[in-house]
């Protein structure tokens, strides 16, 4: 399916417009230190001073929430408590596990408490209806690996895992794949590539399949595209990296293999997708996809909507598309019909956000 287009602009006016700095902030009522998601303007980082007396520290981000809740005589002085997003995690997790949400830094790192305190990290929607089968383990910089932590309490409306430490660290909500994709269970036509299918219960009792996927479709249960990210890594190498979200650490997710002329690129979705490999096929899923305006910043273009009146007006040679398409049983190719290596310069560069449907 093709969604948005690019129209070439005329360069002057293009780099003027590229000069301009983008520093959106947001106000967190409670934070002594903010930091900003250059891509977002997110707030990233929250601090609070905390003393013998005890108190509470929290960082709202993207709908999520994280917390610290410290009980009296936890601490023998102040102590200036800081909650963090990770972008990317110290370290990979086991096999068999997947990360079920944000990576979540406590700060200062180590420090140990005197009695208990109760942290509160979030999870992804996707989730929520296995909310008990959600874990938490932390990062311990001694063995360079996850350790499992016992939850307290799990909140499926607001998609918070609570547990008890008496310690800092990296925290992360995770799941284990049997139980995001349980092998008694079959495929099921019209669902989603990366997660369990989810019904809905008619009125005379009926099961039906709820559409998922949040490619151009409003108010429909939406599970979580995948996305395709191009940059440069330190100013000179061309990164292209499959991961869920966008991302400038080369070190994570699936890289895709760019052709010659710079116009697309190949991944392996029986390596990325479970559910595909079950399959056997990754020609029998509906794949779909689209640029992200807001994170596709090129030299020469600029992205538009189908119904942009500027674009309306514009020659139809002065647009090209993105396009998705399985090539054989395991490779995936995505393409853009322009050789993309002199559009990626320092601080410029491509999203693709794409899903799958099982269509056999």
């Amino acid at each position: 399916m093709k969604f948005f287009k690019f129209i070439q602009i005329i360069i002057i006016i293009f780099l003027i417009l590229s000069s301009c700095g983008c520093n959106n902030s947001t106000t967190n009522k409670a934070s002594a230190d903010k930091n900003d998601d250059n891509q977002t303007g997110e707030i990233l980082k929250n601090s609070k001073t905390i003393n013998n007396s005890g108190g509470e520290v929290s960082l709202d981000f993207s709908g999520k929430k994280a917390m610290a809740i410290i009980p009296e005589n936890a601490l023998d002085s102040n102590k200036k408590i800081t909650i963090e997003k990770q972008s990317y995690l110290p370290s990979p997790l086991e096999k068999g596990t997947l990360p079920a949400g944000d990576c979540i830094k406590f700060l200062p790192e180590g420090l140990v408490f005197k009695k208990k305190i109760t942290l509160g990290i979030p999870f992804n929607n996707e989730f929520s209806d296995r909310n008990d089968k959600i874990g938490v383990k932390y990062y311990d910089p001694s063995l360079k690996d996850w350790t499992e932590v016992k939850t307290k309490k799990t909140d499926s409306k607001k998609n918070i895992v609570y547990f008890e430490t008496n310690h800092f660290s990296n925290y992360l909500a995770y799941i284990d794949k049997e139980f995001l994709y349980p092998l008694e269970t079959e495929l099921v036509k019209g669902e989603y590539f990366t997660e369990a299918p989810y019904y809905y219960t008619k009125a005379d009792g009926t099961k039906t399949l709820r559409l998922k996927g949040c490619i151009n479709r409003k108010r429909v249960a939406c599970a979580q595209p995948w996305h395709l990210s191009v940059y440069l890594h330190e100013g000179k190498d061309l990164i292209t990296i499959i991961d869920r979200d966008f991302t400038f650490n080369h070190s994570t997710g699936y890289p895709g293999k760019l052709s010659e002329d710079g116009s697309f690129i190949i991944f392996d979705a029986m390596e990325i997708f479970p559910k595909v490999k079950e399959s056997g096929d990754a020609r029998l899923w509906d794949w779909q996809c689209e640029f992200v305006k807001e994170l596709t910043k090129l030299v020469n273009y600029q992205v538009y909507s189908d119904n942009d009146p500027q674009y309306i007006q514009n020659q139809v040679k002065e647009k090209f598309y993105s396009e998705i398409m399985a090539i054989d049983d395991k490779h995936v190719k995505i393409q853009w019909e322009i050789n993309i290596v002199p559009e990626i310069k320092p601080g410029k560069t491509l999203s693709i956000r794409f899903e799958a449907r099982y269509d056999p």
